[in-house]
């Protein structure tokens, strides 16, 4: 598509002209055909340092019977996984939880290690050597090095990005900021704060025109 077609289509807001107008770019594409591959869901931990509140996958140490899956546990699910016809291992896990629960660092401790990332390591080598899935990697946030180092243990890594605009980010940061120290446990303001929370969100661009972020 041109450049005027896409800005055109940026300004639509009319779900079903751009419903008409992907599937068209869709099927001249690719037409009617659809891949996809089977995989076994790996939750290596449930412990999370985040408090995402739309989450429904993070839990709090009391309601969790065990930290960490077991290697052998992880095996285990990828064979039966593998049995059933299954191509992939998705590893899913909280975020370094160890920066924020005890009983995470006890966990890792006990088995051997400091980080969630190094075990997640030997987690993914655990199923590489003992089946033919391919791992799939999502650990959060994480430095180059960190990347790098499970490289040789994934056949990919994903992490979710809520936003790569600074804009977005900084003004998010500053109404966070601003909310928590108006809430004072009050219900009422709490209220008020996450309806404003939003509406500053979704009117970012015409609240604040031209505004640039440098660090």
């Amino acid at each position: 598509m041109k450049q005027k077609e896409l800005l055109a289509l940026a300004r639509n807001t009319n779900t079903s002209d751009l419903i008409r107008e992907a599937s068209v770019i869709r099927d001249k594409g690719y037409g009617s055909l659809v891949t996809y591959s089977p995989k076994v869901f790996i939750p290596l931990t449930h412990l999370c340092r985040d408090v995402c509140h739309y989450c429904t996958f993070a839990k709090t140490p009391k309601r969790i019977s065990s930290p960490y899956m077991s290697v052998e546990e992880v095996v285990d699910s990828a064979k039966r996984a593998e049995a059933l016809g299954c191509k992939e291992a998705l590893f899913t896990l909280g975020e370094r939880p160890e920066l924020r629960y005890s009983t995470a660092r006890k966990a890792l401790s006990s088995m051997g290690y400091t980080t969630t990332l190094e075990y997640l390591k030997v987690a993914s080598q655990a199923v590489i050597d003992n089946t033919e899935l391919l791992p799939h990697l999502n650990p959060g946030c994480m430095s180059l090095k960190e990347i790098l180092e499970l490289r040789p243990v994934s056949a990919s890594m994903g992490m979710m990005l809520e936003s790569s605009s600074k804009r977005f980010c900084m003004i998010r940061h500053f109404s966070v900021l601003f909310g928590f120290k108006i809430l004072n446990n009050h219900f009422l303001n709490m209220t008020i704060f996450i309806m404003a929370f939003s509406y500053i969100n979704q009117r970012l661009d015409s609240l604040l025109p031209g505004f640039t972020y440098t660090n």
